[in-house]
């Protein structure tokens, strides 16, 4: 009689990663990347990672160099990047608004297709904007589960 209650309890288990962004309860929403031609809507669970950057380094060896502007590094699941990568390629140039709690805080203009690394980044004016942005995106990010998080400051 109890294995009757699990079993019809867990019938109404839903796995929320495997839902098209149409189905995501919107409270599982980590963040939201718009363009006329798709909305991606990423959920809670395929986060690795939410870190505010000072710099990044390029290249390798004598060729490596380093980009000084503040970022947020966001690492992704492969199989959302995939789907990012998918429309990143085909709106090169073109501004993705980036979406939390259906306010669009930065709407940057893709200059390669995202997707194709680990992680994604969101380029911000300083330092503090960086670390402002991760904390609203690991606000809802760290209320599902406890998570280490550390910060380069």
């Amino acid at each position: 009689m109890a294995d009757e209650g699990i079993r019809a309890s867990r019938e109404k288990l839903r796995v929320l990663d495997g839902l098209s962004s149409e189905e995501i309860p919107s409270d599982r929403i980590a963040l939201s990347l718009v363009h006329s031609i798709e909305r991606i809507d990423v959920a809670i669970s395929p986060i690795k990672w939410i870190e505010p950057r000072r710099f990044k380094l390029y290249g390798w060896g004598k060729n490596t160099w380093i980009a000084r502007r503040p970022f947020v590094e966001i690492c992704i699941a492969p199989y959302i990047r995939e789907r990012i990568y998918r429309l990143c390629k085909q709106i090169v140039g073109d501004p993705l608004e980036i979406v939390l709690d259906g306010e669009g805080v930065v709407r940057p203009a893709v200059r390669e297709p995202l997707g194709i690394h680990e992680s994604i980044s969101i380029s911000q004016q300083d330092y503090e904007d960086a670390i402002a942005l991760a904390d609203r995106l690991r606000a809802r990010w760290s209320e599902i589960e406890p998570r280490l998080v550390w910060s380069e400051t």
